[in-house]
């Protein structure tokens, strides 16, 4: 579906063809910045098209994606970028302060900063226009993909390994159960970084070759607004 529309957030409109350009772009620079299969990319980020950008950049190049949601605190931050070996961290400008220290992080080996200029952090727009080769990779589908994390209220919040088995066997039951056909639209209004935004509706979209609406924050008006003109 090169010409459908992929992603729809605020004013941007990205095809399937504009997408994968953006995500190619973003791939071949994290190899230029020496990330390989298997590294951890960690992505504290809100609702935005750069989550699925980094998202699909770190998978097509093998590296595991660590999505974590933006309301965590510096402790539970240190705790899953040293749990996971997190090898890079993008995260979004305004949370900056919360961040942990270089010196409390060793695994951790460069920072990208995604909509505002940060000390310590390269700006995650500059990665998009690179139009370096790199060797395809290959991943088996009992790799793991991505690592989940849970909410720590019992403890120190724990890592969910879903293989790229796991997120391709949910996204064909999303599909299946719910009678989706080809080019669906979802409204995403939960944060991508749990499992229902990412799986539920981002992959599924994926794999309905669908769009992804995208919501920064929930807001009831807004909401009914987007999913009245978004049918």
């Amino acid at each position: 579906n090169p010409e459908g529309e992929a992603l729809v957030c605020d004013g941007l409109r990205l095809t399937y063809r504009q997408l994968d350009d953006q995500v190619a772009g973003v791939a071949a620079s994290l190899v230029g910045l020496g990330l390989t299969k298997g590294d951890r990319i960690a992505l504290l980020l809100a609702n935005g098209p750069e989550f699925l950008i980094a998202l699909l950049a770190s998978l097509r190049i093998g590296a595991i994606a660590v999505p974590i949601n933006v309301r965590e605190q510096t402790p539970e931050l240190k705790h899953i970028l040293n749990d996971c070996g997190a090898a890079l961290l993008v995260h979004d400008a305004a949370i900056a302060e919360r961040l942990p220290t270089d010196a409390d992080l060793p695994a951790l080996q460069r920072r990208l900063s995604v909509g505002g200029s940060v000390v310590g952090s390269q700006a995650f727009e500059t990665l998009a226009g690179s139009t370096a080769a790199f060797a395809p990779v290959l991943v088996d589908e009992e790799e793991t993909a991505v690592i989940l994390y849970t909410s720590g209220t019992t403890g120190q919040p724990k890592g969910a390994m879903l293989t790229h088995l796991n997120i391709i066997h949910s996204a064909m039951h999303f599909e299946l159960c719910m009678e989706l056909g080809a080019r669906e639209r979802s409204l995403l209004a939960v944060p991508a970084s749990h499992v229902t935004g990412l799986v539920a509706t981002l992959f599924t979209m994926l794999r309905t070759a669908g769009c992804s609406v995208i919501m920064r924050t929930f807001k009831a008006d807004d909401f009914l607004a987007l999913a009245a003109c978004e049918k």
